[in-house]
Parts: structure tokens; C-alpha cells; sequence
């Protein structure tokens, strides 16, 4: 079993969750995107078999399965979806680590109330530089008046009773619609909270799709968000063979519901923690990376995808990423691969081509 003592590696928030711990175990609890420490799993322990882990990052979910066999712990009590299971039996209690941004705050808290049985606890936990203190409003409006809050390790939790009758919601009433046009060729894109470029063609993206070359072949777009990189590409050549991966839950559902708006068939949309679950090779990889975690600019995951992604290439194919000026990927592309370029810039981006 996880002893309290590992505390000293975790986030501040899970910190500050020890200092409740009796409280917060009951007998059943759910424990709602956790960040990747020891917490989840030594909650689990203290409260049984009851206790349940959703996450929403396909990382995240390979962090907690390998800590809960670690401890001993069922790995088959870590869940991962879009959507904690509505079928499942009720919570005496959910415990929700702050999301990132308005609308996704809304949508766990909408899940986590229809998760908990009428008069248990949701907590909702994070840190003060992550607008912790600003979503108290959101969090009594929806799950109710927060009755007791406590302070500390530079974090703040929330309490509140949650009430008999919740408005009974499910991801399809989050999405949002939007449409562009590529090419002449109308796209119509479906999206869930949390999901890059929420409704709108990012102009990342947008540069990205009007510089790419003709591609065919077996083609992946490497953290799909909403799917619209790769609708655009089985749009322009249907002949080819394209799959999907992002490691969020909400993006890959998202992609298959843009993809079925768009009455594409004949395309792979999955889940993966970087390359961890892509099988063979490719002509083409094609991204428009993600360059932050957390509230920073985080170079690490783009630069192993980068690395990673010559592994997955056929002879003579090439890795097309976007990305802002500022971000420094040439001397990356160019240690990893046998030959680069800035395929096309502007203003604000680059595309970069990798042989």
C-alpha cells in the first residue's frame, strides 16, 4: 500500500486532499481526472473496493492503471471516456481535480453530479494559479452552495451537498456545431468541451491544411482534437488510408462525431498516450502539436513526438507539423531526421516538412 509519506512528490491539490483524507474515503468514492501522483491510488486503498477513477487523458488512465497494480489495487477500477459510465452504481462521493476553462468545468460537474447519490459530497479541488477561487461560482450553481472550503499549499477545496434531483444532462448537449469551408468543400466539425479550438478553425491549423501537399498512402494525424486536419485530407484524397489518435477522451469522440457528420467512413480514430498504441508505418504524419500543460510552454511532448515519429515513417516519408515562430522545433526535426525545412511561414507560424 501507497503510505501517506510518498505525499511529498504530489501536486499541491492531492496535498491538500490528505489533510481530509478520513472524510473524503467513504465508502465508494469516485475520483474524477486525478493529476498523474500517488493520490488516486491511495484514496482507493483506504476507502475499497467502492472507489472508482475516471479519467479523461488516455495518459493519465496508464499513469493509475500501473499505480493501482502497484498497490495491489484492481486496474479495471480506473476508468476512461468521455463520460463517466451512467449505467454505474452511484457515488457517496465524487472528488473533482479543477479542469482547464469554463466550458469543461461545467461538463465534469454536470458528470460528477449525476455520479453521487442525493445528500453525498463532491469536492472540487485545485490550485490558485489554475482559477481555482473562480469557479466557486459555477460549482454551487450546479452542484450547490458550497457548505465548507478549506485553504492551504497554495490550493483550495471546495465542498458541497449534493442534491436529490440534478439536471440530467450527457455529452451530446455539450457538443458544438460549426462548419468551414476548405477548398470549396464544406466541413462540418462536432466538439466537446476541452477539445482544441472549440468551434472555431484554429489559424494554426487552418495555414497548415492550405500549405500541405497532395498526400496519399496510409496517413496519421497526430493529435486529431476535433478531427478536422484529418477530414480534410480523406476529403481531398479519398483514396487514402487515415487514422486518428489524440490522448483525450473528448477528442476522440469528437473526431468520430465530425467524422460522422461528415459521412467520412473508412478511417481509424483512437486513443494513445503518444505512439503507444499505433501499429506500423506511415507515408505521411501530419500534427498541429499541443506546446502547453498546465498553465506553462512545454516543449517535452512535441519534442518525443518528434523523435518517435521517424520510427513510424516508411522510407522516403515525411512528418508535416505547424507550430507558432517563437516555438524553436528546426534543430529538433533536424538531429531526428535526414532532412528538414520550413515548408512555409507567415506572421504568426511555420510549417515544417521532415524527410
Amino acid at each position: 500500500m501507497i503510505a501517506a509519506g510518498d505525499s511529498k512528490n504530489w501536486t499541491n491539490p492531492s496535498r491538500l486532499l490528505l489533510l481530509q483524507i478520513e472524510s473524503l474515503a467513504g465508502a465508494s468514492p469516485l475520483i474524477v481526472a486525478p493529476p498523474d501522483d500517488g493520490f488516486a491510488a491511495y484514496l482507493a486503498a483506504k476507502a475499497g473496493p467502492g472507489a472508482l477513477v475516471h479519467n479523461f487523458d488516455f495518459r493519465s488512465q496508464r499513469f493509475h492503471r500501473k499505480k493501482f497494480l502497484e498497490t495491489g489495487l484492481d486496474p479495471s477500477r480506473v476508468g476512461f471516456g468521455e463520460w463517466h459510465d451512467p449505467q454505474a452504481p452511484l457515488h457517496d462521493s465524487v472528488i473533482v481535480f479543477l479542469p482547464k476553462g469554463r466550458d469543461l468545468i461545467e461538463y465534469v460537474l454536470r458528470m460528477a453530479a449525476q455520479s453521487i447519490v442525493a445528500g453525498g459530497f463532491v469536492y472540487l479541488v485545485g490550485g490558485n494559479n489554475e482559477g481555482i477561487r473562480s469557479a466557486r461560482g459555477v460549482f454551487s450553481e450546479i452542484v450547490g452552495d458550497v457548505v465548507w472550503s478549506e485553504a492551504a499549499r497554495h490550493s483550495v477545496v471546495y465542498a458541497a451537498r449534493a442534491t436529490s434531483s440534478p439536471q440530467r444532462v450527457s455529452p451530446q448537449d455539450f457538443l458544438e456545431d460549426s462548419e468551414f469551408e476548405l477548398e470549396g468543400s464544406r466541413i462540418s466539425i462536432r466538439t466537446l468541451p476541452g477539445v482544441f479550438s472549440r468551434g472555431r478553425l484554429d489559424d494554426g491549423t487552418k495555414f497548415l491544411l492550405e500549405k500541405l501537399p497532395a498526400l496519399t498512402g496510409r496517413i496519421l494525424d497526430f493529435g486529431c482534437g476535433c478531427g478536422i486536419i484529418g477530414a480534410a485530407i480523406k476529403r481531398r484524397s479519398p483514396e487514402s488510408v487515415v487514422e486518428l489518435l489524440d490522448s483525450s477522451a473528448l477528442a476522440v469522440r469528437s473526431a468520430e462525431l465530425t467524422f460522422e457528420t461528415n459521412a467520412i467512413v473508412d478511417a481509424k480514430i483512437f486513443a494513445s498516450d503518444g505512439f503507444s498504441e499505433v501499429e506500423g508505418q506511415f507515408d505521411a504524419i501530419i500534427s498541429n502539436p499541443p506546446f502547453h500543460r498546465g498553465v506553462g510552454t512545454d516543449y517535452q511532448v512535441v519534442e518525443q513526438m518528434i523523435r518517435s515519429a521517424k520510427n513510424y515513417l516508411n522510407p522516403g516519408g515525411n512528418l508535416f507539423i505547424v507550430a507558432n515562430r517563437f516555438l524553436k522545433y528546426k534543430q529538433v526535426l533536424d538531429a531526428n531526421f535526414q532532412s528538414s525545412e520550413v515548408l512555409a511561414e507567415n506572421n504568426a507560424y511555420r510549417v515544417y516538412q521532415a524527410n
